[in-house]
């Protein structure tokens, strides 16, 4: 079984200190992996890598920005992570 998405936020949050980025930076990306794990779920999808796909990705961006702005329920799209980025933008390999 994959390990969940939420549980690989700390060692994301990590990563990212390693690379000089500031906690304000790093509490929108905890967000959007927490805001994307609950809908995956909802999709009766499991809350872990085998659901980050470009295809979810770009699911869950079609859902949130039909939300209105007081009822987004996770951070700006462009507050993701690069590598999330890439996986919808389908450059780069999101698995390293």
């Amino acid at each position: 079984m994959a390990e969940d998405l939420e549980s690989l936020r700390s060692s994301f949050n990590r990563s990212l200190r390693v690379e000089g980025k500031a906690d304000r930076t790093l509490v929108p990306y905890g967000q959007s992996i927490v805001y994307f794990s609950r809908w995956v779920a909802e999709q009766d999808q499991p809350a872990d890598l085998t659901s980050l796909t470009r295809s979810n990705a770009l699911k869950w961006l079609g859902v949130t920005a039909r939300a209105r702005p007081e009822h987004r329920h996770h951070p700006h799209p462009l507050a993701w992570p690069a590598q999330v980025h890439r996986l919808v933008g389908g450059r780069g390999n999101h698995r390293h």
